[in-house]
């Protein structure tokens, strides 16, 4: 995968000689995990999402997104800030990943608190408020320890970090194909799923511990707890906005139309969002050329990012239009007729995926520009426009609904949030013309066709 990312990026132009040695194998490990994580989606998620059904998928669907959206608020968006600290004074290993423990732990316990107190008010039964309970300690388990990963991250040694959190999907994933098996009710798969990111937390400190390190001498600092907080309210406030945008479909789903609906959703979003890592990994690839690139030439750098622009639409509309076109198929080959519902949902969800390609090569730039608290304000209006149309379109189109707001939302914050904002405006243009690009290739094949027709004539 990461050869033929690079055969790609070379083809546009872009530079790719620092994607090689050990960043390039750090990456291909990363888009390994992502690859299983998407095989094992497609196929064990949904062979659970059949054997359940819509309304018992809906709940479990609906329990994990609400834990999901809380568990960004104890990640706290401190990870690129404590990559950086590990990586100019590793001697503080000990410090920075004890402290990184202790915020995720403290906030992990509020989040789970305020997560079972929302489950109060939006769920209307106490098998969903058990799910939520459930995975809430699962997910705080891996959260916990993932200071760890950071400092693997550090060393550029994510492979451990990946053999860690694959092998619980392939254990969970097995549990689960016996599960079904068995016939087992709903809150044995959600404890299957809770499992899956305990052991993935324990599989951390395993690592952590066979390289030498030693959690005993972890410890806990104040000062740079505060530091940490006070440097990072932008990021902080920028993956709540971006947890939002990601999770609140599914929770106003539940909460407005039922179960069912949100297991209908639930099971297109699946097939939608397991193309999303392609655009990580290939940003995460070229952002070292990316920063000497901007600290160059002004000029070839907003060139360099209008190539990757058109790499990422060039890659992202074939998979928009084969899903769209296939997404009945699709549905009815993985899901089964209990789904019926999740064609057109999927056929209007999958369009989103442009936007986040694009989103992807946009977010390194405002990194590359110092310009995080844009971030902030680009998730924040898709947070807001997605909320409003759902209240809006929920009610009447039910999962369609949903679908379309979270096309527009992701359509605003990707480019659309950038006319706001004078110094990010020549961005927008560059993505507005990437998605001409089948316009311009097929205006430049015509071009090219026109002089052998003189000749012939």
């Amino acid at each position: 995968m990461i050869d033929a990312i690079r055969a790609r990026l070379a083809d546009l132009g872009l530079p790719i000689s620092e994607a090689r040695g050990a960043a390039a194998t750090n990456a291909g490990w990363l888009i390994g995990e992502r690859l299983l994580s998407g095989l094992l989606a497609v196929t064990v998620t949904a062979a659970v999402a059949r054997h359940l059904g819509p309304a018992a998928f809906g709940v479990l669907s609906f329990a994990l997104s609400l834990v999901l959206l809380f568990a960004t608020l104890w990640t706290l968006g401190l990870s690129g800030l404590v990559v950086r600290e590990l990586v100019r004074d590793p001697d503080r290993q000990a410090e920075l990943v004890g402290t990184m423990t202790g915020i995720r732990v403290v906030g992990g316990i509020l989040a789970i608190a305020a997560a079972l107190a929302l489950t109060v008010v939006l769920a209307t039964d106490d098998q969903t408020r058990l799910a939520v309970a459930i995975l809430a300690v699962g997910v705080l388990t891996l959260y916990a320890f993932d200071g760890i990963d950071f400092w693997l991250q550090a060393q550029v040694r994510s492979r451990n970090a990946v053999i860690a959190r694959s092998t619980a999907l392939v254990i969970a994933s097995a549990i689960n194909i016996g599960l079904i098996i068995i016939d087992a009710p709903l809150l044995v798969f959600v404890l299957a799923a809770a499992l899956e990111y305990a052991l993935a937390g324990l599989g951390l400190v395993l690592v952590y511990v066979r390289l030498g390190g030693r959690p005993r001498s972890w410890t806990f600092s104040a000062t740079l707890t505060r530091r940490l907080l006070a440097t990072s309210w932008p990021l902080i406030l920028s993956g709540v906005a971006n947890a939002i945008n990601l999770r609140v479909d599914q929770l106003m789903l539940g909460v407005m139309r039922g179960p069912e609906a949100v297991g209908t959703y639930a099971a297109a979003a699946r097939l939608s969002e397991v193309w999303y890592f392609v655009p990580i990994a290939i940003a995460a690839s070229v952002f070292p050329a990316m920063v000497r690139a901007h600290a160059g030439d002004r000029g070839a750098f907003d060139r360099w990012m209008g190539r990757l622009y058109d790499l990422m639409i060039a890659l992202a509309l074939p998979i928009a239009i084969g899903v769209s076109l296939l997404s009945a198929q699709l549905v009815y080959l993985l899901y089964g007729d209990g789904y019926a519902e999740s064609g057109p949902i999927l056929a209007i969800h999958v369009w989103a995926g442009p936007f986040v390609f694009l989103g992807a090569a946009l977010s390194r730039w405002l990194i590359a520009e110092d310009r995080l608290k844009f971030s902030l304000v680009r998730h924040g209006t898709g947070a807001l426009v997605n909320v409003g149309l759902n209240l809006v379109l929920i009610p009447t189109l039910g999962g369609v609904g949903a679908a379309i707001a979270t096309l527009v939302s992701y359509a605003v914050a990707s480019f659309g949030a950038c006319f706001l904002y004078a110094p990010v405006r020549s961005q927008a243009w560059a993505m507005v013309r990437a998605l001409l690009l089948p316009v311009r290739l097929l205006a430049t094949g015509i071009s090219a066709l026109r002089p052998s027709r003189s000749g012939r004539a």
